[in-house]
């Protein structure tokens, strides 16, 4: 579209013309990723918990200033 390639956007790039198969070493050109090695990384499922546990917690604790904010005001009125 852009004329845009490589990762993320999972369009491969083409080599440019002048570079040569004979002179190119497999140091300087890695080969290329078969379907089993991907670029995307899992979470472990102990890592989504504690994510998913922090996430109650901060809205746990956002709640109870907004009750508290909300008994302030209800005792000074």
């Amino acid at each position: 579209w852009l004329g845009e390639c490589g990762q993320p956007l999972k369009t491969p790039c083409s080599d440019p013309p002048n570079i040569s198969e004979t002179t190119s070493s497999p140091t300087t050109n890695p080969s290329p990723q078969t379907p089993n090695q991907t670029a995307k990384s899992k979470l472990k499922p102990s890592t989504i918990v504690g994510i998913t546990l922090a996430d109650i917690d901060g809205l746990t604790v956002t709640g109870i200033f907004i009750l508290y904010l909300y008994q302030l005001k209800k005792r000074r009125s």
